[in-house]
């Protein structure tokens, strides 16, 4: 797999922007459902970038009320085909099994809960 992109620094900022907002670093600290969901963006990176907008509309469909700071910076830094960082920067040929997580994923009816599974077992590619 070729990558432009460090899904750890890639994480590392998302997280960062979290700590900076006070409710929804209460929420992950805590590991509310807040929490769940704040956890299944670090997903986006390990699915394919034609596929990260419909990943990111499926995560906001769940949205807390006072998400709208950390989401609107997801989706001009990293989503919007204009963005800083663009999807595809980050990922350019993806492993079989990449692949067929994102295929498990996409035919899957609640995307948020299952949107994490890859990071967590690719966290360092």
């Amino acid at each position: 797999m070729e990558e432009r992109g460090c899904r750890f620094h890639l994480s590392q900022a998302w997280f960062r922007r979290i700590q900076r907002d006070k409710e929804l670093y209460k929420h992950y600290m805590e590991k509310t459902d807040v929490y769940k969901w704040l956890q299944s963006f670090f997903g986006l990176s390990c699915i394919s970038p034609n596929e990260v907008s419909n990943g990111f509309v499926a995560l906001m469909s769940d949205a807390p009320v006072h998400a709208e700071t950390f989401t609107d910076y997801i989706l001009e830094t990293y989503v919007e085909e204009n963005s800083c960082f663009p999807p595809y920067l980050r990922i350019i040929e993806y492993s079989q099994s990449i692949v067929r997580l994102s295929i498990v994923i996409r035919n899957v009816s609640n995307v948020t809960s299952l949107i994490h599974i890859p990071y967590r077992l690719y966290p360092y590619t």
